[in-house]
């Protein structure tokens, strides 16, 4: 079975690291490894991983690190832009970002 991954900024940046799960469910693919960054050092909130928060703009707890762009992914952000909703990427239009891990 093949499972599509939620598009989201992460995917073009920089900042963006990996690390083994230990804690490995062995069913889905999406908990192998934890992503992480040097905005959170722990893991991605789900705000910004899994609904597609805009991480160009201010998160809770960030400590003003956000989004750069990895070179050589100019494509994969223009995706990010095309595919996920304004709506989705700016929440704190609506009710703000809740800050999920």
């Amino acid at each position: 079975m093949r499972h599509a991954k939620p598009l989201t900024i992460c995917d073009a940046c920089l900042h963006l690291h990996k690390r083994p799960n230990p804690d490995h469910d062995g069913q889905s693919p999406y908990t192998v490894v934890i992503r992480y960054c040097a905005a959170f050092p722990e893991a991605i909130p789900s705000d910004i991983w899994e609904k597609g928060f805009d991480h160009r703009r201010p998160y809770p707890g960030d400590n003003g690190i956000r989004f750069a762009l990895r070179p050589g992914y100019e494509d994969l952000l223009e995706s990010y832009e095309e595919l996920v909703p304004e709506e989705q990427r700016t929440p704190e239009r609506n009710s703000g970002p809740t800050g999920d891990r």
